[in-house]
């Protein structure tokens, strides 16, 4: 829960390439344009929300873009989810309100940008990736989330785990449903194990509309 509390969670899940030792060195951003409509509170970074998993934290921090000082504080202050250490999975919970969201503006737009560096002592560098890039057609970024009316409608979301969810086992499968891909989008789906071992956390599913 750390300072705030989810009460409607959104949560962004960042793979990484390989298993990291600790997220001691690991930063995570991802701007997020409230609407998706090219609307920016902050044009030079292209964000009306910018939510951080920080370097040498374990926090994940909503910067509201719209403040007249917004990297004062954080907006908002939640736990980051999943393993510190040993893991190639990292979880950027938030709260729908939290990033702008709500029945009648359900959808986003959003950028992500994941770095990891050396622990002190070593070669100094830093290594960065990315996810997403700029339309120019449509003024934002190119992936677009609808909460009501996502790409893909998975029912179950959640399976067992320490606070229940179902067994989607043979007798409770999941389902999953084309919602607001169109013919031609292929979508996969990042499912993560929690508690497995590293190179067992996350297995992509691919799908065909």
């Amino acid at each position: 829960s750390n300072a705030d509390v989810p009460t409607e969670p959104v949560e962004f899940v960042v793979q990484g390439a390989a298993v990291r030792n600790t997220a001691e060195t690991l930063e995570i951003d991802i701007k997020i344009d409230d609407r998706a409509d090219g609307v920016f509170a902050d044009p030079t970074l292209q964000a009306d929300y910018l939510v951080v998993k920080p370097a040498g934290g374990n926090s994940v921090c909503v910067y509201d873009l719209s403040l007249a000082s917004p990297f004062d504080s954080c907006a908002n202050l939640y736990s980051a989810d999943y393993s510190y250490y040993n893991t190639n999975g990292t979880g950027l919970p938030v709260d729908a309100g939290a990033i702008g969201l709500s029945t009648a503006h359900p959808q986003f737009s959003y950028h992500v940008t994941s770095c990891t560096g050396r622990l002190s002592g070593d070669v100094p560098g830093q290594f960065c990736d990315t996810a997403g890039s700029f339309d120019s057609s449509t003024g934002t970024w190119d992936m677009v989330f609808k909460a009501t009316n996502p790409a893909l409608a998975i029912d179950h979301l959640v399976c067992k785990g320490f606070w229940g969810g179902s067994a989607c086992d043979s007798g409770d499968p999941i389902d999953v449903s084309t919602g607001s891909a169109d013919s031609g989008d292929d979508p996969s789906i990042l499912a993560i194990f929690p508690n497995n071992r590293p190179m067992r956390l996350p297995v992509v599913v691919t799908t065909h509309t």
